[in-house]
């Protein structure tokens, strides 16, 4: 006959759906086409878990009473899920997250949370949450016969409080009656560590092991194996998670329209983490003569001047607008020379920013100078973020 302590945590990694979008303005409002967003991906909050699973002799909580009933009065009888809440003061922690409540059921699982695996056979991998399983398969047989009997919380002696869950039951597919009882037991003052006792083994004769395994992407325990006929086993589980963040990658990238308009929609996993990058696009359009004019306009009054006038024409970076600044977007068309004195092509300005520009009646290019990359981290799905792009020596659309 072969006993089998199986440890398993799996995450409910259900997949959702990331949303974002938004716009980006020229300095005259229009849309600005043809534009790269890129979205990063961090999969902050990842965690791996680890575990250790050790036999114990000493400190094993005392014995308060095996139970006498016959839990079974036909062979291979499953029983339901019984849901339970742990009292005050006891919130148990499961590689590394703390619960206030669990199922037990039938076939010796224990599973955290408030979502049950009931009906799952003595040899299920798969549950969909943190799930501890204790119990015995007989021989390449795939069931038994074991059920929930009661809790209880009380002060023991070498632990404090504590909070005990009984199954009883017997360890072969076609058998009736007991033949073994195992204890669950939470600690209150120790939140991620629990023991497991064994209380009464009927042998069969032949040799038994007791083996502390993990499967596919569970933590991993020790492995202990015991040969030979025994009548009362303990094992003391801890366990512990470790919270790991990795680099931003790029997820995706998203080109604006003709409105000035991107989007995104991705699919995503509970932990991933979001962050929109903008860097100031390369401009293909050409200087043209309306530009010239448009600086013409506000040098001669014929435009109110605002802040924002500042920002696209004064290009020779004198906190003035003169003819020297039509001279400069002149030459900039013909060729003369290739950039501004100082002013970077191309800046990236937010909503906010761009309205007190805009507001303002003075040139205020030192308060809101720009940025050439702008990111937002910690998005939210369904968000929005809208940004201005000003090229300075232009009047209006601008081709990147």
């Amino acid at each position: 006959m072969r006993w089998i302590i199986i440890f398993l945590l799996f995450t409910n990694s259900l997949l959702g759906q990331f949303t974002y979008s938004g716009y980006l303005y020229n300095a005259n409002g229009s849309g600005a086409n043809n534009v790269p967003v890129k979205l990063y991906k961090s999969t902050a909050g990842a965690t791996t878990k680890s575990g250790t699973l050790a036999k114990i002799t000493s400190g094993i909580p005392s014995d308060r009473g095996r139970g006498t009933s016959v839990l079974y009065s036909t062979a291979n009888t499953d029983e339901t899920s019984v849901a339970i809440t742990f009292p005050s003061g006891f919130s148990p922690s499961y590689a590394g997250t703390n619960y206030s409540s669990g199922h037990v059921n039938a076939n010796s699982w224990f599973v955290f949370g408030t979502s049950s695996s009931s009906g799952y056979n003595g040899n299920a991998t798969s549950p969909n949450q943190p799930t501890i399983h204790i119990g015995s398969v007989d021989n390449g047989s795939t069931d038994n016969n074991v059920s929930y009997v009661s809790t209880e919380s009380y002060p023991d002696a070498t632990y404090g409080d504590v909070f005990r869950v009984r199954y009883e039951g017997n360890c072969k597919y076609n058998q009736t009656g007991i033949n073994y009882v195992w204890d669950l037991y939470f600690i209150k003052n120790q939140a991620a560590k629990q023991i497991v006792v064994w209380r009464t083994f009927t042998a069969d004769g032949s040799n038994q092991e007791i083996m502390g395994i993990s499967t596919g992407s569970a933590w991993m325990a020790s492995t202990l194996v015991t040969t030979g006929t025994f009548s009362s086993t303990s094992w003391e589980i801890n366990t512990t998670s470790t919270t790991t963040t990795s680099s931003n990658v790029l997820d995706a990238t998203a080109y604006t329209n003709s409105s000035g308009y991107y989007s995104f929609s991705r699919t995503t996993v509970a932990g991933n983490q979001f962050t929109i990058q903008v860097d100031a696009p390369t401009r293909i359009q050409a200087y043209t003569t309306s530009d010239i004019q448009a600086v013409a306009n506000i040098i001669l009054n014929k435009t109110t001047k605002n802040g924002l006038s500042f920002h696209m024409f004064d290009v020779n970076d004198d906190t003035k607008l003169t003819v020297a600044d039509k001279y400069y977007v002149a030459a900039r068309k013909a060729g003369i020379f290739s950039k501004w004195r100082t002013a970077p092509d191309v800046r990236i300005f937010t909503t906010a920013q761009y309205n007190s520009i805009v507001a303002s009646t003075t040139n205020v290019r030192a308060t809101y100078p720009g940025v050439t990359t702008f990111t937002t981290p910690n998005l939210t799905s369904g968000g929005t973020l809208n940004l201005y792009i000003i090229a300075p020596g232009y009047a209006g659309s601008v081709t990147y």
